[in-house]
C-alpha cells in the first residue's frame, strides 16, 4: 500500500531512507573515478555525444526518440559531480583523448548510473513534499504512485513517454547543420574542407583549422536562427555584456559546433561511422576565447565573461543542465574545457543564459528577469494598440512580486535532508 510521507509511519520512513542512503552511494560503483579527472569527464561527455548520434543514424534528426533523449541527457550532470568530487586529479600526461579499449566500457556504465540518479534526484523529493507517495515492495525496492491516480493522469504520462496518437508532430526550429540548405557550390567548399581534415594516432582524431570561408558560408543561417529565439531586447544588461552581445557570441559558438557537428557525420550514407574519438570539441580556455572573439566580433574580456557565466560548475549545489552550462571543464582550474556540438544546437540560449546568471548573480538575474512583463505589453501594444492595458495589480501580500532567487532544475541530496 502507498503512503504520503505525511501519513507513513516511522517504521515505513525508515525504510524509505534506507533505501535514499543506499541510491546516494551510487557513486562508489562509477568505474571512472579510478582514471584522471580530465580523462574521465571528457569520456562521460563523448559517451553522452555517442549515443546522440547513434539515435540520429537510426531514427533521423528531428524524431522523437532524439529529441526526448537531448532532453535526458541534457540534466544528466550529477556524473561530473562525481567525477570532481572523487576521482584522481588531472593528469598532465593525458592530452590525446581517445575512444578505445575498456574506456568505453566504463563510460557507458558510469553514464547509465548518472542517468538513474538523475531520475531519483527528480523522483525522491515528491515523497518528502507529500507530492507522491510511496509503496515499499517485497524485494526492498520503492515504487512511486500519484496520489490521486486517474485514467487521464496516465494518458498525460503515457504522451510525455512518447507513446502518441498517431498524429504529425510539429516540427522545432532546426538549427543542425546537416539541415542547411547549401547551394551545390557551397557544398564543394564543405567536401573540399571534410576530404582536407586530418586524422592523427590510433583514435583518429580530427585535427583542423576552420576556414574563415567555411565559416561565413554557415553564418547567415544561424545569425537568423539565433535572432528569431531572442525575446529580451538588445540592450538588456547580463553582467557585463548586453543581450546582442551574448547573441553575437552564442552565433560564433554555433558556427564552430554545426561545423564540427557536420564533419563528424557527413551523412554519406546510413551506418557511416562515427568518429567517436573527435565527437567532443576540446580546447584550451584561452583558444575557445580568442576564436570566438575573432568570430564574434567582440573584445577578450567580454567573451571571457560569456564563456564564464556558461562553464559547468560541477558542484552538487551548482550543476545544472548541458544546455545552460555546455562548456565542461576536463581540469580543476578549468583551463580546459570540452563542449559536445549538440547541446549548444539544440538549447534555447535566450533563457539559458538568464538560467545561468540566476546560480552566479541573484541580483542580477532578478533585475533582468522583471523586465519581462515590459517587453510583453510592448508586444501587445504593437500588434493591436486599440487595446487599453491597465497597469498591474499588486497583491498586499507581494506574493506575485519577482524573489531573486535562483531557478533549480533538480533538488540535491543536502535539499532533500532540509524536506525532512
Amino acid at each position: 500500500m502507498a503512503f504520503l510521507k505525511k501519513d507513513a509511519s516511522d517504521d515505513f520512513q525508515k525504510a524509505v531512507l534506507a533505501v535514499e542512503l543506499q541510491a546516494d552511494d551510487c557513486w562508489k560503483q562509477m568505474r571512472l573515478l579510478k582514471r584522471p579527472r580530465n580523462l574521465a569527464m571528457w569520456a562521460l561527455l563523448t559517451s553522452m555525444a555517442l549515443k546522440l548520434e547513434l539515435l540520429q543514424q537510426e531514427y533521423g534528426p528531428d524524431s522523437v526518440p532524439l529529441r526526448n533523449m537531448t532532453t535526458l541527457w541534457e540534466l544528466c550532470t550529477c556524473g561530473f559531480v562525481f567525477i570532481a568530487e572523487h576521482s584522481k586529479p588531472e593528469s598532465k600526461l593525458v592530452r590525446n583523448y581517445s575512444w578505445k579499449g575498456m574506456l568505453i566500457t566504463d563510460a557507458a556504465h558510469d553514464l547509465e548510473i548518472s542517468r538513474e540518479y538523475t531520475s531519483f534526484q527528480n523522483i525522491f523529493p515528491m515523497w518528502h513534499y507529500d507530492m507522491q507517495a510511496a509503496d515499499m515492495l517485497p524485494d526492498g525496492r520503492v515504487r512511486f504512485v500519484f496520489e490521486r491516480d486517474s485514467p487521464r493522469q496516465r494518458q498525460v504520462i503515457a504522451l510525455q513517454q512518447t507513446v502518441r496518437p498517431a498524429i504529425d508532430m510539429q516540427d522545432a526550429p532546426d538549427t543542425r547543420t546537416h539541415r542547411v540548405t547549401l547551394s551545390k557550390e557551397q557544398e564543394r567548399i564543405f567536401w573540399d574542407f571534410h576530404n582536407s581534415v586530418k586524422s592523427r594516432g590510433l583514435g583518429k582524431k580530427f585535427e583542423y583549422e576552420t576556414p574563415e570561408e567555411l565559416i561565413e558560408m554557415m553564418r547567415p543561417q544561424f545569425e537568423y536562427s539565433v535572432q528569431h529565439r531572442f525575446r529580451h531586447p538588445d540592450d538588456l544588461q547580463l553582467g557585463g555584456y548586453t543581450s546582442r552581445d551574448f547573441r553575437m557570441f552564442y552565433v560564433a559558438l554555433m558556427i564552430l559546433c554545426g561545423i564540427h557537428e557536420r564533419l563528424c557525420y557527413p551523412f554519406i550514407e546510413k551506418g557511416y561511422p562515427i568518429p567517436e574519438s573527435s565527437l567532443v570539441m576540446v580546447k584550451p580556455r584561452r583558444v575557445w576565447l580568442t576564436r570566438l572573439a575573432q568570430i564574434a566580433g567582440l573584445s577578450n574580456d567580454i567573451c571571457s565573461k560569456i564563456i564564464g557565466h556558461l562553464t559547468m560548475d560541477p558542484s552538487p549545489t551548482k550543476t545544472s543542465g548541458m544546455a545552460v552550462h555546455p562548456f565542461v571543464p576536463l581540469d580543476k582550474a578549468g583551463l580546459e574545457l570540452a563542449v559536445a556540438p549538440q547541446f549548444v544546437l539544440s538549447a534555447n540560449p535566450d533563457d539559458n543564459i538568464l538560467r545561468a546568471l540566476s546560480y552566479r548573480d541573484q541580483a542580477l538575474f532578478s533585475a533582468a528577469n522583471t523586465q519581462k512583463e515590459k517587453i510583453l505589453r510592448t508586444k501587445i501594444e504593437a500588434v493591436n494598440s486599440r487595446f487599453n492595458l491597465p497597469d498591474p495589480i499588486n497583491l498586499p501580500d507581494r506574493t506575485t512580486d519577482t524573489q531573486a532567487r535562483p531557478l533549480q532544475t533538480r533538488t540535491t541530496f543536502a535539499r532533500r535532508r532540509d524536506c525532512t
